[in-house]
This record gives structure tokens, C-alpha cells and sequence, in this order.
């Protein structure tokens, strides 16, 4: 199975996983059910057993597989042996998920640094960038 397909499989997963996929493995568009409303394959609320840590747990796993699927160059690190750097901005229980979910695996043969950055001027050298949720009001200013 080649990088691609590999990739594809991984969000299909992760899509099945948060139940949103249907038979055909993409989101269904709403239908009009027998009434002539609108009905939805995709759940309205979150059911009990996705709490926040499952969800913070399914993020942090598509986070790791795509960071895993990225052709590092080597001048993106300080050295040979230098990690991949996951960072957090905000507060987001992603870290804690992504922390768990990195723990003694490597991407492209470099350990893992998962780090928490609070404000965007604070941030050191990252490789991938998560913004929480907490952090959506202010998006420009992450952004530039």
C-alpha cells in the first residue's frame, strides 16, 4: 500500500471513528426524511461515550498520522537526532492526548517533543502547530 493510500485509509478511519462517515465513506449530505424534514446521519450532540478526552484522543491520533505522512527535509532540524516538534497553542486538552498518543514513537526515525505554547510570540522552533480552541478570538494574530 503506497503513502497515499495509506493516508486515505488513516482518515477513514478516524472519520468512521468520530461517526460521521456513511456507507460510502464520506459525510452524508441531510435528506428529507418521510415528514418532508430534513434528517441527518450525523449525530446533532455528542453521544456520552465521546466525551472530550475520547475526542481530544481521536484528534491528537490524526494529528501523529499526518505528521507521520510529511517528508521532513533535513534542514528543518538543528540536527541529526533533533525531534519533531508537536506544539499546542492555547488551552486545548489535545496536549495531554498528543502527549499520550506520541509516547515512545518516532516520525521519520526522530523522537517526538510535545510542547504547550501560550502566546504565539512565545513560540520556539515547531514543526506541526495545533490551535485550541481557546484561541479561535484571536486567529489573525496566531496566524501572522
Amino acid at each position: 500500500m503506497d503513502a497515499a493510500a495509506r493516508l486515505r485509509s488513516a482518515i477513514s478511519a478516524v472519520i468512521a471513528a468520530i461517526g460521521i462517515a456513511g456507507p460510502g465513506g464520506l459525510a452524508q449530505v441531510p435528506s428529507p426524511g418521510p415528514s418532508g424534514q430534513e434528517t441527518s446521519p450525523i449525530p446533532q450532540a455528542a453521544p456520552a461515550a465521546m466525551a472530550p478526552s475520547v475526542e481530544a484522543e481521536i484528534k491528537a491520533n490524526f494529528v501523529y498520522t499526518l505528521a507521520k505522512y510529511v517528508q521532513w527535509p533535513p534542514q528543518m532540524f538543528a540536527s541529526a537526532g533533533a525531534p519533531v516538534v508537536l506544539s499546542v497553542l492555547g488551552d486545548d486538552p489535545l496536549r495531554q492526548a498528543l502527549e499520550r498518543t506520541a509516547a515512545g514513537k518516532r516520525i521519520s526515525g526522530r523522537p517526538i517533543l510535545v510542547t504547550s505554547v501560550a502566546r504565539p510570540s512565545s513560540m520556539g522552533l515547531c514543526h506541526v502547530l495545533y490551535i485550541g480552541v481557546s484561541e479561535s478570538g484571536r486567529l489573525r494574530e496566531v496566524l501572522a
